[in-house]
């Protein structure tokens, strides 16, 4: 039998924030999970089908995926005697659950659980209905491995899930066993375990993008400079598949930017960063996602990093410009610019403290602005 779930149907999908589970993000942080889980129902013999979206890259680096199930099975049974003299019958119900998918080659989930021993003598010709009894079990699975790669990027992944059941009976022969009911409830769970776009794998403490027309400018930011480490800047279309743009050597300093001139004008494209210690360890930054359509706005405000007090708003004509920094602990700090520029320097407010702001600056006429992060390092 052939059960076929439409794609996504059933879904419910829950944000989980961060868990005790995982702490494999930068600074000691707990990992974040994004879960979805469905449900269905069998008679004990069944594939099903099922159609799962995949993790996008732009929400941080995956570090793991959780495929987990829980099984409620219900089952009767007619146990007969055919034979002309009484018999000692011990029978057992055996279930079997395999999840497989190209996305886990080339290996598969595989569980298999039986019942306790159940031990009946019966009478010459006698027939005895068993039943309902019921079981309830559990498996799980964790891919950590280089196949992470099949569960990121747009669309879905594919699994089969293949339920069965059966019975094992100890006695001479001959005899019958018939299954009269059994049906089945399966929850299953996909967990993404991540380290979200402000938690970094690697122990980089700022990684921003930021498209301007014909380009995108990345910065970072290295917590603790180290001779010898390398870092490589990457470019992907689909969040999957990743190319070296360039090779930069750790700095004293520990600030970087890299400038990519936009050739294809239009659709997402994602950043990350390599970090090549010198023990040859890499470690991957969060990774940024842009959608370009060859409009992006010719409003500037940099450095992303800033070591002093002074910010450079670059502005595409004369208007009512302001500038609000939202900090990490809720405060807001809102300035605005001269009127009749388009080009200012904006001092930061000395009640600013050293942090992570999102930063917006924006016509207070009209809906254009551009919102982007700024690191405060004085």
């Amino acid at each position: 039998m052939k059960i076929t779930l439409p794609t996504l149907s059933g879904l419910l999908m829950l944000f989980v924030g961060s868990t005790d589970a995982w702490s494999q993000c930068s600074g000691s942080s707990a990992a974040f999970t994004l879960q979805y889980d469905t449900a269905f129902n069998g008679n004990g013999n069944a594939i099903v089908n099922l159609s799962l979206p995949k993790f996008d890259p732009s929400l941080g680096t995956l570090l793991s995926v959780d495929l987990s199930s829980s099984v409620g099975l219900q089952y009767s049974y007619i146990l007969e005697n055919p034979t002309a003299s009484s018999k000692l019958f011990k029978t057992r119900i055996v279930r079997t659950d395999e999840i497989t998918s190209t996305a886990l080659d080339p290996y598969s989930v595989y569980a298999a659980n039986q019942t306790p021993q159940y031990t009946v003598t019966l009478a010459a010709g006698q027939s005895l209905p068993v039943g309902p009894g019921f079981m309830r079990y559990s498996l799980a699975n964790t891919v950590n491995d280089a196949r992470l790669v099949n569960f990121m990027g747009a669309g879905t992944v594919d699994l089969a899930y293949e339920t069965g059941t059966s019975a094992s009976v100890t006695a001479t022969l001959p005899w019958q066993l018939n299954f009269s009911s059994v049906i089945d409830t399966t929850h299953l769970r996909l967990t993404y375990n991540y380290c979200s776009t402000t938690l970094l794998a690697s122990n980089l403490n700022v990684f921003t993008a930021t498209a301007f027309k014909g380009k995108v400018v990345l910065n970072w930011k290295q917590a603790n400079p180290e001779t010898g480490r390398v870092y490589t800047v990457q470019f992907s279309n689909d969040g999957r598949q990743y190319i070296d743009l360039a090779r930069i050597q750790e700095e004293p300093a520990g600030d970087y930017q890299y400038t990519w001139l936009n050739t294809q004008n239009s659709g997402k494209v994602f950043f990350r960063i390599a970090e090549t210690n010198p023990d040859h360890a890499t470690y991957y930054s969060a990774t940024r996602s842009l959608q370009l359509n060859g409009n992006e706005s010719n409003i500037k405000l940099y450095p992303t990093i800033c070591t002093n007090s002074t910010l450079h708003a670059e502005l595409p004509y004369n208007a009512d410009w302001q500038v609000v920094f939202f900090a990490a602990d809720g405060r807001k700090f809102t300035e605005k610019l001269p009127v009749n520029m388009t080009a200012a320097k904006l001092t930061i407010s000395p009640e600013m403290t050293n942090g992570l702001y999102t930063v917006e600056l924006s016509n207070t006429k009209t809906s254009e602005k551009l919102v982007t992060r700024i690191l405060l390092r004085r």
